[in-house]
């Protein structure tokens, strides 16, 4: 019996830290069709793979850097290995070249969601969309007999900070936040040709990013904040920070270019002012993201001040 833990992922040369999990699937198509004369398939076979690596991080700033909001390439020079450590009797991983890998030569990382709620630390899950060279070679190689990586520590959290909405005419405080969660609306996917089990291309049929913000600030729906039609939004004047914790107590100095800045374009919506029972109501207001044409329509900054 061989027994295995998540270990890591690396990127060309780049270990990925502060991960949380790390999910390697084949997600295979399977048809098993019925005909007349009995209720029972007579054939079975399988029609399509089309494998990804999953995997979530909390050092957000690294992350961030490596897929923007578009996403990174893997290729020959920079290949994408998913580790998992074999494990001892006594549970921790065995020393030596012992444990499994799984390499692809071929596909995206692309962000999938951003989130970070009120004194917790954000977290990036991210995916990998692999593709085959010939349509018949499987995108993942496993291998069982390699060496396990040398980790990063994992000891760079950030948190949710300040947040602004608006143009250069008007701007709205958004007092009080508790939660953003980023979709960066991913349309990534790879296809295939001449009925091949695997994909050989890639193709992006949209990124369409989408910001939820929540926040106890009554004043951020109404006249003084998003009005109830919605309110026209712009990389100048709308930021959302995501604050560096420091290691022990309290935070890097604001003027310390080590926070995070994200921008975004597109028109804000407050979608709902809610609560339970005697609780704080909550604001939710809802960005639906578009291109400025000459900006992503979220900018990412990850060596910044706050305001």
């Amino acid at each position: 019996m061989s027994l295995h833990t998540a270990y890591a992922i690396k990127h060309g040369t780049t270990v990925l830290s502060g991960l949380q999990g790390l999910n390697v699937s084949t997600n295979p198509e399977v048809q098993n069709n019925v005909g007349i004369g009995s209720p029972f398939p007579q054939f079975a076979a399988i029609v399509a793979q089309k494998p990804r690596d999953a995997f979530g991080s909390t050092m957000v700033a690294q992350a961030l850097a490596l897929t923007g909001s578009t996403g990174a390439k893997i290729d020959a020079s920079n290949p994408l290995v998913g580790y998992f450590a074999k494990l001892d009797v006594d549970g921790l991983p065995l020393s030596g070249s012992v444990h499994r890998s799984y390499t692809s030569n071929r596909g995206v990382i692309v962000p999938r969601r951003l989130t970070c709620s009120h004194r917790q630390a954000a977290r990036l899950d991210m995916e990998a969309i692999l593709f085959s060279s010939d349509g018949a070679a499987h995108p993942l190689v496993i291998a069982d007999d390699v060496a396990l990586p040398t980790l990063v520590v994992a000891n760079v959290e950030h948190t949710l900070g300040p947040i602004s909405l608006g143009v250069t005419a008007g701007v709205v405080a958004f007092g009080c936040a508790q939660s953003v969660t980023i979709d960066f609306g991913q349309g990534a996917e790879a296809l295939g040709c001449d009925s091949d089990i695997f994909d050989t291309h890639m193709q992006q049929t949209g990124i369409r990013p989408v910001i939820t913000l929540t926040g106890l600030d009554a004043s951020a729906f109404g006249a003084s904040g998003v009005p109830p039609v919605g309110l026209k939004v712009d990389h100048t004047e709308t930021a959302i920070y995501l604050r560096k914790r420091d290691d022990g107590i309290g935070f890097v100095a604001d003027d310390t270019a080590e926070h995070i800045k994200l921008t975004a374009n597109g028109v804000a919506v407050v979608t709902q002012h809610t609560g339970q029972g005697t609780s704080r109501a909550e604001i939710t207001v809802q960005i639906t993201c578009s291109w400025d044409g000459t900006n992503a329509p979220i900018t990412i900054d990850t060596a910044a001040e706050l305001p």
